[in-house]
């Protein structure tokens, strides 16, 4: 959909844009070449952190079918995951703790994250840490290239960013864009 023009003037106060993200306050930034204005404090950001932590444990990311948006919240609220990779690390017993959980559901939880740790593909990794740009079919052809996660790193830590957008953008159907995506994430 496209707005062509206004047929009749608006008689509600115009629009202003927020200077700022509701969740944290940091000021908001306008990508260049995007229209959004978003919160680039993307690891400190309570919201971004909600809303990362769900994508990540979705279908088709790493597939956490017991950590969903509310139970992610709560989590995130109780201290317990400040990180993705946090996941990883909850231990039963904390979890058991938190209303609404219980020993059962804990047991759940974790049972879900083992058995999402088990099955997860490099790809599908990638896909879920929301890396802009880099969707299932950018995750792939990455994952294709570099076959374990520590390859991509190590080449990142070795030759630095400018050299993995160079490497990345010499992949076929990964251009500069991505590239640049990976090696800022």
């Amino acid at each position: 959909p496209q707005v062509l023009s206004v047929s009749e003037p608006s008689r509600e106060r115009p629009f202003t844009a927020p200077a700022e993200c509701p969740s944290c306050q940091h000021a908001l930034t306008r990508f260049e070449g995007e229209v959004a204005l978003r919160c680039p404090n993307r690891l400190a950001c309570r919201s971004q952190l909600e809303w990362s932590v769900s994508f990540f444990a979705v279908r088709g990311q790493m597939n956490i079918e017991e950590l969903g948006f509310k139970h992610g919240a709560q989590l995130i609220a109780e201290g317990l995951i400040a990180d993705v990779a946090d996941i990883f690390a909850l231990e039963e017993e904390r979890v058991a703790e938190l209303k609404g959980f219980g020993k059962k559901s804990a047991k759940k939880l974790l049972k879900g994250i083992e058995r999402a740790t088990r099955e997860a593909t490099l790809s599908r990794l990638l896909a879920g840490l929301g890396i802009r740009n880099v969707g299932s079919v950018a995750a792939k052809i990455l994952a294709a290239r570099f076959l374990r996660l520590d390859a991509l790193l190590d080449h990142l830590d070795a030759d630095g960013a400018e050299a993995v957008v160079e490497v990345a953008s010499a992949i076929d159907l990964i251009g500069p864009v991505i590239a640049k995506s990976v090696a800022d994430f």
